[in-house]
């Protein structure tokens, strides 16, 4: 038997997340493109045919597909500020990461979100039911570790399950 946390499946959420991040890298780009061009003073630059520009920016060409009369900016402020705008992307997606893994956090030295997700301890759930009681009634605690001498006896008043 697992012990995940969840059932959802977490390998599929990892990858939703970095293909999501390579779509928002990709379109970056031509976004840096863009303000390249406000920067240097000739407005938005965006691509008419966006797939082919981005593609072609990719592979080192900034300025294809750009309308005709528009000339691209110089090819290291576009790629300047692309990799500004992709360090300030990084940095962002760290900072939520992070934020989600701490939003839960209980201070213990596990950290992050509580790795036990409101299961008591063992000192809390001590002081809450007693020695006794946890002692008294370990065979409905932990039935895989304690078996009972009589199959029959109840606990809590309710009849034991019969185990298969």
């Amino acid at each position: 038997m697992s012990r995940r946390r969840s059932p959802a499946p977490q390998g599929q959420l990892i990858l939703m997340l970095a293909a999501m991040m390579l779509v928002f890298a990709v379109l970056l780009l031509g976004v840096g493109q863009g303000l390249a061009g406000v920067l240097h003073g000739q407005g938005w630059l965006w691509p008419s045919r966006p797939v082919p520009g981005l593609v072609r920016l990719l592979a080192g060409h900034p300025g294809v597909g750009l309308a005709p009369g528009l000339s691209a900016p110089p090819t290291a402020l576009v790629y300047t500020v692309a990799v500004f705008l992709e360090l300030l992307l990084l940095t962002t997606a760290a900072g939520l990461g992070w934020l989600v893994r701490n939003a839960g956090q209980t201070g213990g030295p596990s950290g992050g979100a509580s790795s036990r997700d409101g299961m008591a301890t063992r000192q809390e759930v001590r002081a809450v039911v007693g020695r006794q009681r946890l002692y008294r009634n370990r065979a409905l605690t932990r039935p895989d570790l304690y078996r009972t001498s009589n199959p029959d006896a109840t606990v809590f008043g309710l009849p034991r399950r019969k185990h298969r």
